[in-house]
């Protein structure tokens, strides 16, 4: 069986994306793009309503309270993040790297901070 990591290597990142990866959760500029790509060319509905929901979103500026409100949550990321990895959309690594900046945006309560 193939393992390798396939995804697309030239999709525009939307600015949304790049803020939310690198500048709030703390992910390096390659992850913040390498997860991108990855999100961009997963077909599975759930990611694919997930990436809609970010290249929907008007404006980052609005901050992490936009991010609720547009059904952002750290449950949905994880969640997403899971399942690109089982779409080998991204490696176990990224996927940990991605989970721990995550994680450490979150609450006690399961809720951004």
């Amino acid at each position: 069986m193939d393992r390798r990591i396939r995804r697309s290597h030239n999709v525009a990142m939307p600015l949304v994306w790049g803020v939310l990866a690198h500048e709030w959760w703390g992910v390096s500029r390659k992850l913040a793009w390498d997860s991108w790509q990855a999100l961009a060319s997963c077909r599975w509905s759930d990611v694919v309503e997930f990436r809609q929901g970010i290249l929907l979103w008007p404006s980052i500026t609005s901050g992490r309270d936009a991010a609720v409100s547009h059904g952002l949550t750290p449950q949905s990321v994880l969640r997403i993040v899971e399942l690109l990895v089982q779409d080998r959309r991204l490696s176990t690594t990224e996927a940990a790297q991605l989970e721990e900046a995550v994680l450490r945006c979150v609450s006690a309560t399961g809720e951004w901070r």
